[in-house]
Formats: structure tokens, sequence, C-alpha cells
């Protein structure tokens, strides 16, 4: 998660971006500072978006 751009991205291990999603705001999809992501065994990814108080997840293809 990158809370100054308020989006999440992810990289390969060479550092080559991947993917990124997101934008400051309130709604789904959005993130005002995210701070922390987790993958769990069913394959989504958990976003803690901190100054929205909430837990968005998200379904990885």
């Amino acid at each position: 998660a990158d809370a100054h751009f308020e989006n999440v991205q992810a990289f390969t291990t060479q550092g080559e971006l991947l993917m990124a999603f997101g934008e400051e705001g309130t709604g789904v999809g959005e993130f005002w500072l995210p701070a922390g992501v987790f993958i769990d065994q069913m394959q989504r990814l958990w976003v803690t978006d901190s100054y929205n108080r909430r837990v968005q997840v998200f379904q990885l293809l």
C-alpha cells in the first residue's frame, strides 16, 4: 500500500511494477492513507484503509 499515492501497488521480485489500483476517496477501491496489506489462503487481498477507518477486501484473479 502506498499512502502517498493513496493506492495499492504490486511489484516483481526485481522491483518492476506489475499493477496498481485505487485513488484517494471514500468509495469502494478508493483509499485514504492505506497502511497495510495481507493476502489470505483464499487469494483475497486485505487492505487497511487508515483514515477511512475500514478494511477493504478484494478477490485476486
